[in-house]
């Protein structure tokens, strides 16, 4: 058989797929009910600066990494574990099921073998577990 008799299979294939990609393209986080979208270089700019919009990002942002990744990264999650609880006195306590996620992370690596927790971005998710739960707890 040669490629040629798949041919049409393929570009049906990419025809099917491509409105999924450019979707999936179109945000930054998803999960489920959360949809944040991707900044453009042509999105308008905002007049004033919106405390509620920044705010929701952020907790919209980590509740969707938390249920689509399940890991504590340094440009997401653990960013807000660490910023997060800082804001409180303006933005209100942060959600607590982004401390539950980060203790949930933690018992998962306290199970690693140490050696384990010497390799690829663990030794980042510790150090942003630990100090997230450290502010999040001062």
């Amino acid at each position: 058989m040669s490629v040629i008799q798949f041919f049409p299979g393929f570009v049906l294939l990419g025809c099917l797929l491509l409105p999924v990609t450019l979707q999936a393209d179109d945000f930054q986080y998803q999960f489920e009910a959360i949809s944040v979208p991707k900044a453009t270089a042509d999105e308008p700019v905002r007049t004033q600066l919106s405390i509620e919009a920044a705010a929701k990002y952020l907790e919209h942002g980590s509740a969707a990494w938390n249920g689509q990744r399940k890991c504590v990264s340094c440009h997401t999650n653990g960013t807000y574990m660490t910023i997060r609880p800082q804001l409180s006195r303006t933005l209100g306590p942060p959600d607590a099921a982004n401390r539950a996620f980060f203790i949930e992370q933690l018992q998962k690596l306290q199970a690693e073998p140490l050696e384990r927790l010497k390799q690829s971005t663990r030794p980042a998710q510790v150090i942003y577990i630990a100090a997230g739960l450290a502010e999040w707890d001062a």
